[in-house]
């Protein structure tokens, strides 16, 4: 991790950018920007108020169900064949010892010689 501390005083926009651009190839992950002038705007009690408020939202969704509703454009049809929302039962792993090749000759196509660029000359 790395610090940088910085003062600007009131210097034009294109003056400001040049330092804060070097700041940008210095900090190449998540940043962290303080500001000493302004004050944070949540404090420690918001934050524990936020979480309670979380928490106690959590707790009353475990108690809720989820109900799908299905589109009535589609409800005849799924009426006319049940068993199409069903799920199909997995298929056994098919263990045989068979294997398959393709009997090429000759290199590869890929490999086939071609043209440099005109700049690469």
């Amino acid at each position: 991790m790395q610090a940088v501390l910085v003062s600007f005083q009131n210097n034009a926009l294109d003056e400001l950018a040049a330092p804060a651009d070097r700041i940008l190839e210095i900090m190449k992950s998540n940043a962290e920007v303080f500001s000493v002038k302004e004050k944070p705007q949540t404090t420690q009690n918001d934050i524990t108020e936020l979480c309670h408020t979380l928490t106690r939202y959590l707790n009353l969704r475990t108690g809720l169900t989820i109900k799908h509703m299905i589109d009535p454009l589609y409800q005849p049809l799924l009426d006319k064949y049940p068993g199409m929302q069903q799920t199909q039962p997995r298929l056994p792993c098919v263990t045989s010892n068979v294997t398959h090749h393709i009997t090429t000759t000759g290199p590869p196509v890929f490999s086939k010689a071609r043209r440099l660029a005109p700049e690469k000359l």
